[in-house]
């Protein structure tokens, strides 16, 4: 799983629970950020998300479930 608690000072290992966790615009920028800096998803992934962030892509319910299995799967 892959869905760190994004902060400066949490270590890597740090992870959300659950499956069904509940993913917000928010959370998802600051995955992004702190993925751009540590470059773990893999790129197709990343830029999924990058779009979701940026506007490019809706925060619609098929979409955070995409979101959720890219990073839960690394």
């Amino acid at each position: 799983m892959l869905l760190p608690l994004i902060t400066e000072n949490m270590p890597r290992k740090k992870i959300v629970g659950k499956q069904n966790q509940e993913i917000s615009l928010d959370l998802i920028k600051k995955i992004v950020k702190w993925d751009k800096k540590n470059q773990l998803l893999k790129d197709y992934k990343y830029r999924f998300i990058a779009d979701i962030a940026e506007g490019k892509k809706s925060l619609s319910n098929p979409h955070k479930k995409i979101a959720l299995w890219n990073l839960e799967k690394g």
